[in-house]
């Protein structure tokens, strides 16, 4: 059945109210009979908005924000870990230890030895200035992710980016893909199955315009001498997943830099943007799925609640 438009915006209030609530009260009793009772929903009926609003299970949600923000306190600061749990919401030390090794793929200690925030999820953003993407979702969650240095090759060409006083990048940046693609005809550049393929844009200058790299891994090429190669260096990112028609994704990145940098306690650095897509993703419409990676430090010790 089709909502109705005051419907539609009704449900979305109302899992604002519950999302809020829970941001704000990490260490509290957040389970979903508690959240559905805040909602003024059944159970049942909080369950089916919140993932047909959000694509998140509610205490798959919960429970991932909570470690997120275990993990951005195991590297930020020294206190134990049984603090960090039950600060986090968790009743024991073994709970929150076993939580954590499940999405981080290890224990909390050897996440703090490494010193690298990788997989944070930070709190979903409702924005109006963003139309509704897929099922109608107006919601986006940034994730917090530290990548080693790569080592890309590709074509490489100068573009006029979005807040450039002419933007060209619409058709520049097609331009540059088709050359690499192009490249493949070439019996010594054979990308294995699957490689992703990797856009550079270097914004460590201010100069207008950019230089963007169309390019992929070095390491998925047999031989890669013919093409121009960039070293990335390591670095932190907020990486920002986008599935729609790709001439709408600079109004995604708008909302990521006017409205979710300012108030994530993240500001951006001058270095190396990464577009990443998984093999070719265009498909049927022009609809384009990739990451947006955008280099940033922290500005203060943990992920803003």
């Amino acid at each position: 059945m089709l909502l109705s438009k005051d419907q539609n915006q009704r449900n979305l209030d109302r899992v604002e109210l519950v999302l809020n609530y829970v941001h704000s009260h990490l260490d509290k009793d957040l389970s979903v009979d508690y959240l559905s009772a805040l909602s003024g929903w059944s159970r049942w009926q909080l369950q089916r908005v919140f993932a047909a609003q959000t694509g998140l299970g509610v205490a798959q949600y919960v429970r991932e924000l909570r470690l997120s923000n275990a993990a951005e306190l195991l590297v930020a600061s020294d206190a134990r870990q049984i603090d960090i749990a039950f600060s986090c919401g968790f009743d024991s030390e073994n709970s929150f230890s076993r939580s954590f090794k499940q999405m981080f793929t290890c224990s909390p200690s050897r996440y703090r030895m490494r010193g690298n925030r990788v997989g944070l999820r930070t709190p979903i953003s409702r924005s109006i200035l963003v139309p509704h993407q897929e099922k109608g979702h107006s919601w986006h969650q940034v994730r917090i992710e530290s990548s080693p240095e790569i080592s890309v090759v590709g074509r490489a060409g100068k573009v006029n980016g979005l807040f450039s006083s002419q933007p060209d990048f619409l058709d520049s940046v097609p331009k540059l893909w088709s050359e690499l693609k192009s490249s493949f005809t070439n019996p010594k550049l054979k990308p294995t199955k699957d490689s992703p393929f990797v856009g550079v844009i270097d914004t460590r200058f201010s100069n207008e315009p950019d230089t963007y790299w169309a390019s992929i891994d070095s390491h998925h090429l047999s031989d890669a001498q013919v093409l121009g190669r960039l070293t990335v260096p390591a670095q932190e990112y907020a990486v920002i997943p986008f599935k729609g028609v790709l001439n709408e994704f600079n109004k995604v990145l708008s909302w990521f830099l006017l409205d979710w940098l300012p108030k994530s306690g993240f500001e951006g650095v001058s270095a190396y943007d990464l577009e990443i897509y998984q093999a070719d993703t265009e498909k049927e419409g022009g609809t384009t799925q990739m990451e947006y990676w955008v280099p940033v430090r922290p500005v203060h010790s943990s992920i803003r609640t």
